[in-house]
């Protein structure tokens, strides 16, 4: 793959931490102690200095650029991982149907006709790490689409649940970003590993849980700006007959451009719900899916399992549903974009 210079191959904040000579890492994930001698493993978030990160550069003299620039993936606080298992499903990730068709129609969930009324795909990314908020996540009215982290513990299971309860299910794959001390999971696709580094480690994640219809990015502002590397990408999702979410954690991204190249089907996210985790500033973004959907005829938002997102959704989905808004997995919108029903 051919690589871009400069500082790709810094390691992360983190690796330099030792305690009595050995490093403060465990899969990826960051440990703490306490003083009562306990150990709390933190999940990898993403940091807020990205957002600093993804504005530089940008160029001057094009508002929309600028603004997009800002609108990323969002950042939050690291949080505990639950030890408790996930609940046991009563049935698994519902296999494809008609095996002539591409994977990610076979995996597709029906969805209703909109009749003309405007389209919102919620996205919830992140999935699985937090297993008490992915289940009340899981719990809220279908169809949702669910992008899992697959560093999750039960994943399999998870996911399950998620089929099991009407949702469309996603890999969230973990992309290099800017900030050199945001720290992306294991296994994150990075510029400095090189081409058969970056296959090895996507078909890795793709392999950890059946039922999927594709892939979008966690993190990503660097790596989704680079043409090689999101070549090597769509290669291998092309080989598996997936589409594609842009996430666009940076204004400029050449995943969906690249994706296009390849016949991939794709599309690209509209609105990031909760960069501010507090209810107003939500049911602010809310207002926002609605002003899109209207105006393109669908739109595409995403979110994270946060206690204020959670709760905002409970309240809202039954709302927008009676004001005349369709809620799709994002394969409905794919489908709609590959035949020109989308806008």
């Amino acid at each position: 793959m051919k690589r871009r210079t400069g500082g790709f191959g810094q390691r992360p904040w983190y690796s330099r931490l030792r305690l009595g000579g050995r490093p403060l890492l465990l899969g990826g994930a960051l440990l703490v102690g306490v003083l009562t001698g306990s150990l709390v493993i933190l999940a990898p978030q993403d940091q807020s200095e990205e957002r600093v990160a993804d504005a530089v550069g940008v160029e001057a003299g094009e508002p929309e650029t600028e603004i997009a620039a800002l609108d990323v993936e969002p950042a939050a606080a690291p949080m505990a991982v639950e030890t408790a298992p996930v609940e046991e499903v009563l049935t698994e990730a519902a296999p494809g149907g008609d095996d002539t068709l591409p994977t990610w129609r076979q995996f597709a969930l029906a969805a209703p006709e909109s009749l003309g009324r405007p389209m919102i795909a919620l996205v919830i990314d992140d999935v699985g790490v937090d297993v008490r908020r992915s289940r009340q996540v899981i719990d809220l009215p279908a169809p949702l689409t669910l992008s899992f982290l697959t560093y999750a513990r039960d994943l399999e299971a998870q996911a399950a649940a998620g089929r099991a309860a009407g949702h469309e299910l996603m890999v969230h794959v973990a992309m290099g970003p800017y900030n050199p001390d945001a720290d992306p999971g294991p296994g994150a696709l990075l510029l400095a590993l090189g081409e058969t580094e970056v296959q090895k480690r996507l078909e890795t994640v793709l392999s950890r849980f059946p039922g999927y219809v594709g892939i979008n990015n966690h993190m990503g502002s660097r790596f989704t700006e680079n043409e090689a590397g999101m070549k090597t990408v769509m290669e291998i999702v092309r080989s598996r007959e997936l589409l594609f979410l842009d996430s666009r954690t940076t204004a400029k991204s050449v995943g969906l451009g690249v994706a296009k190249d390849f016949g991939v089907p794709s599309v690209s996210r509209d609105v990031f719900l909760d960069h501010v985790p507090t209810l107003e500033a939500v049911r602010a973004s809310l207002a926002e899916v609605e002003e899109v959907a209207r105006r393109k005829g669908y739109a595409v938002a995403i979110g994270h399992p946060r206690d204020a997102t959670i709760e905002v959704l409970k309240e809202w989905i039954p709302s927008a549903i009676e004001r005349g808004f369709v809620f799709v997995p994002i394969s409905t919108l794919v489908a709609a974009e590959i035949g020109g029903g989308a806008g």
